[in-house]
């Protein structure tokens, strides 16, 4: 049909018209086409694609976005609690070589910093590990 421009007979020549069929970009000279050559009923395939085409696609992007997003929260959360981990490691670590005193003689109270700094930090970390926005 359409001198050869709109054919069904590969894969891709179908795919290219199903995709100009959903855009709704001159379907309705190609529909016509394809009923000069093979019957009437053909224009129930082309209403289903120009109602249900669009919609499927629209599902498709959707999909993909979400899942996106949802591995870039995943990836937020796990910096987010390796950040919380590593603070309370240094806080750790400080309260050992101080022998446990916050205002050790030998490292300037570098405990009682840490956990200053834990303390304003932690809150944030753990409610960005917690943003469930879907």
């Amino acid at each position: 049909p359409g001198r050869g421009l709109a054919n069904f007979d590969s894969l891709g020549a179908a795919v290219v018209q199903v995709f100009q069929i959903m855009t709704l970009e001159g379907w309705a000279g190609i529909m016509y086409s394809v009923q000069d050559v093979y019957s009437e009923w053909v224009m129930f395939f082309f209403v289903i694609v120009v109602f249900a085409g669009p919609i499927f696609t629209i599902q498709l992007f959707l999909v993909v976005i979400t899942s996106k997003f949802h591995g870039v929260k995943e990836q937020l959360k796990k910096d987010a609690l390796e950040s919380q981990q590593k603070i309370e490691e240094a806080l750790e670590q400080a309260q050992k070589e101080e022998g446990g005193q916050p205002g050790g003689a030998g490292k300037k109270g570098l405990a009682h910093r840490l956990t200053g700094a834990m303390a304003r930090l932690s809150p944030k970390t753990k409610e960005l590990a917690r943003v469930e926005l879907l």
